[in-house]
């Protein structure tokens, strides 16, 4: 049989609330295991996530390979005033950082980009 003890309402003063031995020792436990959060160990538990994120991010950028010329709409002609050499991933002399293959500087896909100054 659990004993019952006597303790004061937390939202209520003057009031006496009944509670069981087993809440008062799950009330103490609590608090004992919110105090062994600190601040410190909450930082280098971000930071270590932090770091596990980035380091399982670094391959994929690496991994990641450029668009074939044909999904990209690529044409050796420009659109009006938009062609690769006034576009913002244009790498000269004739390349393309999303697009691949050889790219001309009259050409121009559908990724066209202004370029930016």
């Amino acid at each position: 049989m659990a004993r019952i003890v006597m303790k004061p309402s937390p939202g209520r003063r003057g009031e006496i609330s009944e509670v069981t031995e087993k809440e008062v020792e799950m009330d103490r436990i609590s608090r004992i295991q919110w105090r062994a959060l600190s601040r410190r160990a909450v930082v280098v538990r971000s930071l270590a996530c932090a770091a596990g994120a980035a380091a399982s991010l670094a391959p994929v950028e690496k991994a990641s390979a450029k668009m074939a010329q044909k999904i990209a709409e690529y044409q050796e002609t420009p659109k009006g005033d938009q062609q690769c050499s006034n576009c913002n991933l244009f790498q000269e002399p004739n390349a393309c950082t999303l697009v691949d293959g050889e790219i001309s500087p009259a050409g121009w896909c559908k990724l066209w980009v202004k370029k930016a100054g």
